[in-house]
């Protein structure tokens, strides 16, 4: 027998489906992507919020604020695209507010405010117990998987191997703030019959572990039944290390090797740092302002008049990536008021990293890609808000950039163009511009 007619045997499984990003928007959708082909044959950025998200923080780090975020732009994506979907909020520290959420949600579209009165809902633990919320999250995992009604083809995109087009159900998102306290009944109850130095709470953390690691290790394959998109919060302290005399030093954390050194995940099992696609650390909050003549005042106001602390920076760390690449940081502008502003956050961007594709000087500026608007300091938010054209040269500038500084295999000089030769080509093939 020739060697070119030996068939190898193999196990006899079904293959594994491309799975679908949700897009959310500059800096957020090339952090976790792939780069696949189309049906046409054009390269498709499948990017953006993968099936199981987690981002950890210390307080004051907005987790909430961008978990939040990211499930309301994947949602607005869905409803736009015509589709229907919802969201389901399970809140471990009974603090959210549906006023917060309209706030939020109407600072991105006020079609989104409208939709999420009836797409999102949102559980407490003292409105249901936890073991109460498992066994629904089950049902409804059974009862979305077994659903041939919200099955539909994404014909966008084509399966790398077999070219056929992508067949699932239609998205939805979860949402757990914070896992941190996700905690059962039993533990719960042995807390409140036992004083807290009674030998019978010794187990009580054991119990907890053990609640925690039973929803994690089936989560992943959950998810993927009933295409859910998971956004889940933990808190994050600092490691405690107990060891005396010469070894007295802080050990540097093995398992997540981009995990701010000292940090660690409140109440997070290993189930939780190994399994999800993206894991996002928001550190390092502090107030976006400038010091002049007039004193301290916001580095990006509504007006000259504005001098509110409103805006705030927080960097965001990919600790765990499984499309992209760890250890990367991008700045997010956090509005107290409306949220993640996240074209303001690529402009900023783009400007503390070399101000690569803006022209003019530190007082008078544009973008190379929009050159007719003038921008200042003093200007640039509103103009953002005002000029749909300059926000999105602001976001294919900044994703550009973030190709060629993030992905080894674009630094080649060939796709580095600058963006006034990038104006001029668009606007000479006879596109508007």
């Amino acid at each position: 027998m020739a060697k070119k007619d030996i068939q190898m045997p193999g196990l006899a499984a079904i293959e594994s489906e491309l799975v679908i990003n949700l897009p959310i928007g500059p800096l957020i959708d090339l952090l976790h992507c792939e780069f696949i082909k189309g049906r046409h044959g054009e390269t498709i950025v499948n990017g953006g919020l993968p099936p199981y998200t987690v981002v950890i923080g210390s307080v004051n780090n907005y987790k909430t604020t961008i978990i939040i975020f990211l499930a309301l732009m994947s949602l607005m994506r869905i409803r736009e695209a015509g589709y229907p979907t919802r969201a389901d909020m399970l809140d471990t520290e009974i603090s959210f507010k549906f006023n917060r959420l309209f706030q939020l949600a109407s600072a991105i579209s006020p079609q989104l405010a409208e939709w999420v009165k009836d797409i999102w809902h949102t559980s407490d633990t003292n409105s249901m117990s936890l073991n109460k919320w498992v066994t629904e999250f089950d049902k409804f995992v059974d009862e979305k998987e077994a659903s041939k009604e919200i099955e539909v083809t994404f014909e966008a995109f084509t399966h790398p191997k077999t070219n056929k087009p992508v067949v699932n159900k239609l998205p939805s998102l979860l949402l757990i703030d914070t896992f941190t306290k996700f905690t059962s009944d039993k533990a719960f109850n042995k807390l409140e019959d036992n004083d807290l130095d009674s030998s019978d709470t010794n187990t009580v953390f054991m119990n907890i572990g053990m609640f925690k690691k039973k929803f994690l290790l089936p989560l992943p394959r959950n998810l993927s039944r009933g295409n859910i998109y998971a956004l889940i919060t933990a808190h994050v302290g600092e490691k405690l290390d107990m060891a005396t005399g010469p070894a007295m030093y802080m050990k540097p954390s093995k398992q997540l090797q981009f995990l701010k050194a000292g940090d660690e995940i409140e109440g997070g099992t290993k189930e939780l740092k190994q399994a999800p696609n993206l894991m996002l650390q928001a550190h390092t909050a502090k107030p976006l302002t400038i010091k002049n003549a007039k004193g301290v005042v916001p580095e990006y106001p509504f007006d000259d008049n504005d001098t509110s602390t409103d805006l705030n920076t927080v960097l965001l760390t990919t600790i765990r990536n499984k499309s992209g690449q760890s250890g990367i940081s991008i700045p997010l502008i956090v509005s107290q008021s409306r949220g993640v502003l996240l074209t303001l956050s690529a402009f900023h961007y783009l400007k503390e990293v070399g101000k690569f594709g803006i022209g003019g000087n530190n007082l008078s500026f544009y973008m190379e890609l929009r050159p007719e608007v003038k921008l200042q300091r003093t200007t640039v938010r509103t103009k953002i808000d005002n000029d749909s054209i300059l926000a999105r040269a602001i976001e294919l500038t900044a994703s550009i950039f973030q190709l060629v500084m993030t992905r080894v295999e674009y630094k080649d000089n060939k796709y580095i163009i600058p963006m006034e030769n990038l104006y001029t080509k668009i606007k000479d093939m006879g596109y508007r511009v």
